[in-house]
């Protein structure tokens, strides 16, 4: 059959000319991608047989009267309002679905589809007039306590770990100058972060099947961090590209995730590193560094291997370590609790160390008071726990350790923040502050150490968003503004070391002959934002989403005697909060150096004696 024939038979049976029927195919195809996948529109333009980008959006104009990413913004929209308690169906997709994708996650919480929503508020009057806030009825609480009394013991456990992303932005000055400043503060004692064997840190090479070594960015990272009076949780990860198994990677840097080619080469090289730090920094002092198995192991996006696979690779490198001095501390495995809240992954792995006489000198673990689910019609949703998850969760954790044969081992969560999306608008608010505050007391005394994840938005497991409050993990911004979670932990570093007397919403401690008392009022998500609907989370208005209430407090101390001073500290969206100061309402986008300096002057915080 010649092309003239065919043409000719196919429109007289098809109604469309074979060109055309091609298209539509075409099309169809993009659309389910466009909104099923998180693929640039160029992957997706040459998945779909165009010839190029240009191409997919001509034919998407003509056909759809819109772009492909306005089809994709407004398809987003209609979902979530069209979404209702009713239709989400949580505990068959629990049942019927391992995980959710990372990539999927970050697309559902993303809220770029509002990027270009305008702002209708005053943008130059006096204080914050423009914002709509629901109150719930006001609680009242009453606290009264004797300046006198005995206290037991209270450790700053939250001191011991702040986190960042990935070793090889711990290269940068910008980077540096801001962990700096916060160490100057809050005196963080320990710092963990990804990709230490990633091929940019350079650390490993072969030449004719023969290791090499190369300790240049590792030295320059580690001296740093020991100068500000930080110590390393080494965590050996990614897999160097010489000893890969696949080509799998995860983030926009490509750790690869796969696993060793050669465990004996792997073990090697984690010999040589711990070798090189005990004589570069002696081993009295790596002898209190951590060293950690991996990260998410049981999360296909950070492990393409088996769960047993894992545990061999736990096998070969915690061997390597003690192989070295058997005092050093190794540890993990670096899971994160996902929806199911399923502890199986960490069962198992303490089981296969112990019947494998393997040590674990510290457990690691992720959390995140999330979960995930997906609609009747296949869309991704991104469900909020209730107040008290976080410490719901690190118990159940603590409950399997102590259940195990490592009952003694030092618990430590290695990531955690109210959502695992560097792109959540919550992350700049100032729910943050109360959030921090909430759970890091609530938590006291159930683990050793939880790690904040991440320090700065300086953060590049995807391409950084341009936006001066893009939703990042941060205590601080790009530009070092310092967040309201910053002073969430600000607070906390002005509690003594005794603790006197505690409620839902307040503690008191005593230092030398001060007393300390903090407060705050704790307001969680609302029903419809918990359970997946973000319509009411927008670049310009990002309060809606929370059943807010007035929390008034009556004072009462008793037992003091002679003069004493009063030192007050505010903290709320007029006082101290970045993203709430009218400067940044005018720019929210995109900051200059002149906002910059006046959001400053805004933030400092208040205090009246």
């Amino acid at each position: 059959m010649n092309d003239y024939y065919f043409a000719h038979f196919f429109k007289k049976h098809t109604g469309l000319s074979f060109g055309k029927y091609l298209a539509k195919i075409r099309l169809e195809k993009a659309k389910r991608m466009i909104l099923t996948t998180n693929k640039p529109l160029t992957e997706i333009a040459i998945d779909c047989g165009f010839c190029n980008v240009k191409m997919l959006y001509r034919v998407f104009k003509n056909a759809e009267g819109c772009s492909p990413s306005e089809y994709r913004q407004s398809k987003m929209r209609e979902q979530k309002s069209n979404l209702s308690n009713e239709k989400l169906n949580v505990k068959s997709y629990n049942n019927n679905r391992r995980e959710i994708q990372y990539t999927q996650y970050i697309a559902a919480i993303d809220d770029r589809a509002v990027l270009n929503e305008p702002y209708n508020g005053s943008l130059y009057g006096s204080g914050i007039k423009d914002i709509n806030v629901t109150e719930n009825i006001g609680q009242s609480v009453k606290v009264s306590f004797n300046s006198d009394k005995h206290g037991k013991p209270f450790v700053h456990y939250w001191k011991k770990l702040i986190c960042a992303g990935r070793a090889a932005e711990g290269l940068r000055e910008q980077w540096r100058n801001q962990l700096r400043e916060i160490q100057r503060e809050l005196k963080f004692e320990y710092i963990r972060f990804h990709g230490i064997f990633h091929d940019e840190m350079m650390v490993y090479d072969e030449k004719d099947g023969i290791p090499f070594f190369n300790w240049k960015y590792v030295d320059s990272l580690f001296d740093f961090l020991l100068e500000i009076g930080l110590r390393p949780i080494v965590e050996f990860g990614f897999m160097p590209d010489s000893l890969k198994s696949g080509d799998k990677t995860v983030c926009w840097w490509k750790g690869n995730v796969t696993p060793p080619s050669d465990y004996s080469k792997w073990a090697k090289l984690v010999r040589e590193l711990v070798v090189h730090c005990i004589n570069r920094y002696g081993r009295a002092e790596v002898l209190k560094w951590y060293f950690e198995v991996w990260n998410e192991p049981n999360y296909s996006d950070f492990w393409a291997g088996s769960r047993e696979d894992y545990f061999k690779l736990y096998k070969y490198t915690a061997e390597a370590v003690k192989s070295v001095d058997p005092r050093l501390k190794v540890g993990g495995p670096a899971i994160f609790e996902g929806y199911r809240e399923d502890m199986s992954w960490m069962e198992d792995f303490l089981a296969f160390c112990e019947n494998n006489n393997l040590p674990v000198d510290f457990v690691s673990y992720h959390y995140y008071p999330t979960s995930s689910a997906v609609d009747e019609n296949g869309n991704t949703l991104i469900l909020y726990k209730d107040e008290n998850s976080t410490y719901m969760g690190l118990k159940r954790l603590k409950n399997v350790v102590m259940r195990s044969g490592f009952k003694d081992a030092e618990i430590i969560i290695g990531e955690w923040n109210s959502s695992f999306s560097p792109k959540d608008f919550v992350h700049d608010t100032m729910y943050k502050a109360p959030f921090v505050i909430h759970n890091v007391l609530k938590c006291s005394g159930i683990v050793d150490a939880l790690g904040w994840w991440v320090f700065s938005d300086i953060f590049e497991e995807f391409r950084l968003d341009n936006r001066a409050f893009s939703g990042g993990f941060g205590l601080v911004t790009v530009h070092g503004l310092k967040k309201p979670a910053y002073y969430g932990y600000w607070f906390l570093s002005k509690l003594g070391t005794e603790e006197i007397d505690s409620g839902d919403c307040y503690f008191v401690t005593r230092k030398d002959d001060s007393i300390q008392i903090l407060m705050w009022n704790y307001c969680h998500y609302n029903t419809k934002f918990s359970a997946g609907d973000r319509s009411g989370l927008t670049q310009y208005s990002r309060y809606e989403i929370f059943d807010e209430k007035k929390l008034y407090v009556r004072l009462e101390v008793t037992g003091l005697k002679g003069k004493y001073r009063v030192r007050e500290y505010i903290m709320d969206r007029t006082h101290g909060s970045v993203f709430d100061a009218k400067i940044c309402w005018r720019r929210v986008c995109r900051l200059t150096g002149w906002d910059i300096r006046h959001i400053l002057i805004f933030t400092i915080r208040l205090s009246s004696e």
